[in-house]
């Protein structure tokens, strides 16, 4: 056996090894009687946001959430999509930016742990960006900045520095979100600015 047919034979046995972990983590998470959030409070958020306000454009700033009921790991939703980041590096992993497979697993996780309206907020607002965008461009494309609920991607220093096209990911995840959203709610997608509270 030749040593890059022995390479790519270790290789393969660890891919196995880690699709093997993977799996019983998930088992194990999805076995469990008891949800695992379950324990964790509601948060409340205390008034006012400081600063409370900050012009567009404006230097940079950094939002203070007061509030009781925030556990660790607590996120922020920010025009109701939850930011992959609060770290705005210039790359498209970080924010602004939300992508439809992060929108999707948080929206699945609220939704399995009873947090249905956080979760239809949510679907509201990401799916409604969407067709905000393809009513204005006509495509549907790979992110989407979740503060200005646009497509437009400005100032990335790395990863892709365009919005592609046609992407696969966020067609399914709309059509799969779509379906979960309750009928009643479908009707808050034509409003393309977005909903807050509980819709």
């Amino acid at each position: 056996m030749t040593t890059s047919n022995q390479a790519l034979r270790q290789e393969q046995r660890y891919v196995r090894k880690a699709a093997i972990v993977i799996a019983l983590v998930f088992v194990s998470i999805g076995s469990r009687s008891t949800p695992l959030l379950a324990a964790n409070p509601v948060p409340i958020i205390n008034q006012p946001l400081v600063p409370g306000s900050a012009a567009p454009g404006g230097p940079a700033f950094t939002l203070t959430v007061n509030g009781t009921g925030f556990v660790s790991g607590s996120t922020v939703n920010w025009n109701g999509s939850p930011r992959t980041t609060t770290f705005v590096s210039g790359s498209q992993w970080d924010a602004p930016y939300g992508w439809a497979p992060t929108e999707m697993i948080a929206v699945k996780g609220l939704r399995h742990y009873g947090f249905n309206n956080e979760a239809d907020r949510i679907t509201i607002n990401f799916l409604s960006t969407i067709l905000k965008e393809f009513l204005r461009t006509g495509t549907i494309l790979e992110k989407y900045d979740v503060e200005k609920r646009v497509a437009e991607v400005k100032g990335l220093e790395f990863g892709y520095k365009s919005n592609e096209i046609g992407f696969g990911w966020t067609n399914a995840a709309f059509e799969e979100m779509y379906s979960e959203l309750p009928e009643d709610k479908r009707e808050f997608l034509l409003n393309l600015s977005g909903v807050s509270g509980n819709h």
